[in-house]
């Protein structure tokens, strides 16, 4: 089974495909693309939307096996303009999945059981850690995508 996690940020996505084989996760692109960032001229929400739905549609055309997908949502209370760009960019990746027929989730960090202090310690305990631009945002995806294993069983 491949499961892919998507945590979205107003400047860029992260992005980990988790394959488990006997429940044991193994991240497949920890040393490559895994990191979607806006182009500098990808100003406005609307075409950072048309552009990221363009990436997901490429990631699923290399990647026909995905059966499901995990997407990290902001938690509530946290408005401020990132998040706002985050939540529509979220929409995206839901929209996309379900076009694909992908089993899809959004999930809270309370939902995923992981604070911002334990996320990346948790995501290198199952899989390791990306080769380049290892950070929380990549850990939580990680850590969204192993999720998906007990949530589409």
């Amino acid at each position: 089974m491949k499961t892919l996690g998507i945590n979205t940020a107003s400047s860029e996505v992260r992005f980990a495909l988790i394959s488990f084989t006997n429940d044991t996760p193994t991240l497949l692109n920890a040393a490559s693309e895994n990191r979607l960032r806006f182009p500098a001229d990808c100003e406005d929400t609307g075409e950072k939307a048309k552009w990221l739905y363009e990436e997901l549609e490429r990631i699923f055309e290399t990647n026909p096996d995905i059966e499901s997908m995990v997407i990290r949502m902001n938690g509530y209370g946290m408005e401020k303009k990132a998040t706002r760009i985050s939540s529509h960019l979220d929409g995206v990746a839901l929209l996309s999945a379900k076009l694909h027929d992908i089993n899809v989730a959004m999930m809270l960090n309370s939902q995923l059981g992981i604070n911002q202090k334990q996320v990346k310690s948790e995501a290198e305990n199952h899989v390791g850690k990306t080769d380049k631009y290892w950070n929380d945002s990549m850990a939580y995806a990680i850590v969204s995508a192993i999720e998906a294993k007990d949530i589409h069983e």
